[in-house]
């Protein structure tokens, strides 16, 4: 998977002016690993994440300069998406975390102070089911999972995200 993961990390730099703004670094899930330092699925109080075997076996630090404080989100986001679907089309799963352990990622990775981390894309093979299902108007939008182990996640449908002049949700 190391191999895997630095080529998905190169996937996600931009060129120009903005890739000195922001910087992948590519890491595996060993014993050293920041993998201990994300939480999993925080709506599911009664899953601890998963089992060894299951966990992902690398990951992806998405950095940011440190001294803007406006870092450049856009960039984050598409660089963050571009590795998930580049890992999708290897036949890996991916996951963005946002709820992280900054501190003792940058501390564990050894990563210079100029250097923020904003996002983890984990990586691995899918040992789990995942399906997205539509959240109707007034439903309960939280994921949850299933005796079975099948991971549901709700989904506004297009008509109640979309913006037009008339309004939230107007078909267009």
């Amino acid at each position: 998977m190391t191999l895997v993961t630095c080529r998905l990390a190169r996937q996600g730099r931009t060129t120009g002016w903005k890739s000195q703004l922001f910087q992948p670094v590519g890491f595996t899930g060993d014993a050293r690993s920041p993998g201990s330092k994300v939480a999993w699925a925080a709506m599911l109080k009664e899953w601890g994440g998963p089992r060894p075997g299951e966990r992902p076996t690398g990951f992806v630090a998405i950095l940011a300069a440190a001294d803007r404080p406006q870092a450049p989100l856009t960039d984050i986001g598409i660089a963050a998406q571009t590795i998930q679907l580049a890992a999708a089309e290897l036949g890996y799963g991916a996951c963005m975390m946002g709820a992280i352990k900054r501190d003792e990622i940058h501390r564990v990775l050894e990563i210079p102070q100029e250097w923020a981390v904003h996002l983890v894309v984990a990586l691995g093979r899918p040992a789990e089911t995942v399906v997205l299902e539509e959240l109707l108007p007034g439903s309960d939008p939280r994921y949850y999972r299933t005796p079975d182990g099948v991971h549901h996640v709700p989904k506004r449908r297009l008509e109640d995200v979309l913006v037009s002049k008339r309004g939230l949700g107007h078909r267009l």
